[in-house]
Formats: C-alpha cells, structure tokens, sequence
C-alpha cells in the first residue's frame, strides 16, 4: 500500500458535463494504441448516458495519430493540458489503470473508471490496485459504485509519527550551535 501525496480538493464545477478520459499509451506501438483508442470510443460512446459532444481524450503518447481516428473529438496531449482543471468540470472520469489516475480521483473523491489495461504494466498495477480498491472497469456492465477511498487514508499513529519527525527538524533548525 502507498499514500498519495495530493491534497483533498473540495473544488468540483457546478457545470460538470461530459467525460473526461485519461488514456496512458506510453510504450505501446502506434497501430495498437490508435485501434485501442478507437475501439475504446465505440464502447464510452454505446455505453455513455452523458452527452457524446463532450469526451475529452488527454494522452501521454501518440497524440496526432488518436486525433487523427477521433475527428471532432477532443484530443490533447498531458503535456499541454491542466488535467485537474478538465476533471474538476467533467461529469464522469474514464483512466488507465495508473497510479496518476487514482491519485487524481482519490484527491478529489471522485467515481473512477478503469479503462481496459492497455499492456502489461497496466495489467499488473489494475490487479495491484482491483486488489485493494473495487474500480469498475469500463465495459464490464457494473454500476459505478462509490469507491471506499478511506482504505487509502494513513493510519493516525502514521501522522502521529509524521508529526513526532516534523518536530524533531524543526528543534533541530531551531538549535544553537
């Protein structure tokens, strides 16, 4: 188990609409990534009760060629995108199983929807994660069941701990010499 280092964001849009989608294909060959992408539209698409207009696709790799399979839709590179910002107004949160998507969701206490693992590395951190955490997988039929991310919270004695350090370094900084 590990804890995220996020703060707890309250801040949600009044105005949240659409689906924001959280796709990592880092490492994966083009031709699979961009089938992947748009086999996954067709799904969201089918399956979505949120207007379609409103999908939002922010990749890490292969950027060009997944806009270039989804006319008309919203694709943007995580490099040039606020992606707490795009969560923040989105009605609905679709991601890889990364460990940047449930550090964002669990930061905002938000629904989260694993997307198909998309390789190996995702196949082994979705089993890690599925493990600890019940994250409906997007296309499996389930509902979207509030996610407990409580089981993510430090123990108390661990901030009892943390704190017992902080005020060891500061007596520390505070010393004469």
């Amino acid at each position: 188990t590990i804890g995220s280092v996020a703060p707890v964001r309250l801040r949600q849009s009044r105005t949240t609409n659409g689906i924001l989608v959280l796709l990592a294909a880092h490492g994966i060959p083009e031709p699979d990534a961009v089938g992947y992408a748009t086999a996954l539209m067709w799904m969201l698409l089918d399956g979505s009760s949120t207007d379609v207009t409103e999908i939002t696709v922010v990749t890490d790799d292969h950027t060009a060629p997944i806009a270039a399979a989804l006319p008309g839709w919203n694709v943007r590179s995580v490099a040039d995108t606020d992606v707490d910002v795009l969560q923040a107004d989105a009605a609905r949160l679709f991601a890889s199983p990364t460990l940047a998507a449930c550090t964002l969701a669990h930061a905002r206490r938000t629904p989260l929807t694993f997307l198909p693992p998309l390789g190996s590395t995702q196949s082994d951190l979705f089993d890690r994660v599925r493990h600890v955490l019940p994250v409906p997988v997007a296309g499996d039929g389930s509902s979207d069941p509030e996610i407990p991310w409580t089981r993510l919270e430090p123990e108390t004695d661990d901030l009892r701990g943390a704190q017992r350090v902080a005020r060891l370094v500061r007596q520390l900084t505070l010393a004469p010499w």
